[in-house]
């Protein structure tokens, strides 16, 4: 997903496919926050993996906390 101008911003289930160039244009350009990215991902987190057990340890609260602080 190219987000190059980032005309639009995208949907809470999008921001899981992001790249991490366009990840870190719409955080810089305040388009998303911190938190918003960072409770898609858990939220993708939670409704994948029972599926594929790809985390041992998810620490949700120090991933929102730490989103809190930027």
């Amino acid at each position: 997903m190219t987000l190059r101008k980032a005309r639009f911003l995208p949907m809470k289930d999008d921001l899981c496919f992001l790249s991490i160039a366009d990840a870190g244009r719409l955080l810089k350009t305040r388009q998303i926050s911190p938190m918003e990215l960072t409770q898609a991902l858990l939220d993708r987190i939670k409704k994948i993996d029972p599926r594929v057990h790809a985390y041992i340890t998810v620490t949700a609260d120090v991933a929102l906390r730490r989103s809190e602080e930027h």
